[in-house]
């Protein structure tokens, strides 16, 4: 697939990512709506936030074909080098994630070339880029509230019954 193919893929893909987000949104306030937690359940194994930091730096990538990329970005998006904290924030998650096309599409709107940088392995990159939000949308299809929102009537009551006794959510009695 060409270079300028796999950026409309990409683009797509973030369009529904945020149009299913933005249904699952009302979904969620619904589904709150609907049922209540019948159970406390305050033994949760929740990681500190230390972990949480430790782990990023143990999966931070420090090979990819988007290095020159990022780098170049960096040049210009860093707050030391008059860039904001919020973009080089996402700049560096894109990067960390391995989206190369949205380290691109970065690229595109702050006006830098990266045309030299583009090499036949950065575009075989593409395809991780577009699987990574694919696997996004279907988190959000897998959620509680959008399986709730979207499944037949038919299958609810089993549905109902299966949250209470998996998650310890009942749904609420209406007056």
């Amino acid at each position: 697939m060409s270079y300028q193919k796999w950026i409309h893929k990409y683009q797509y893909l973030i369009c529904e990512l945020n149009d299913i987000k933005k249904e699952n949104d009302v979904y969620i306030k619904q589904f709150v709506n609907d049922f209540e937690s019948i159970e406390k359940d305050t033994t949760k194994d929740k990681k500190s936030d230390e972990t949480k930091l430790q782990e990023k730096i143990n999966n931070r990538v420090t090979s990819s074909p988007a290095r020159r990329i990022y780098t170049e970005l960096s040049k210009h998006l860093h707050p030391d080098k008059g860039g904001s904290a919020d973009k080089f924030h996402e700049l560096s998650r894109l990067y960390n994630e391995g989206d190369t096309i949205g380290l691109i599409l970065v690229a595109e709107e702050n006006n830098i070339n990266i045309e030299e940088y583009i090499t036949d392995e950065l575009i075989d990159t593409f395809e991780d880029s577009c699987n990574s939000i694919d696997k996004k949308i279907e988190n959000v299809k897998c959620s509680l509230a959008y399986q709730w929102a979207t499944m037949e009537e038919s299958l609810k009551p089993k549905y109902t019954k299966w949250l209470k006794e998996n998650f310890g959510i009942d749904k609420k009695e209406k007056d």
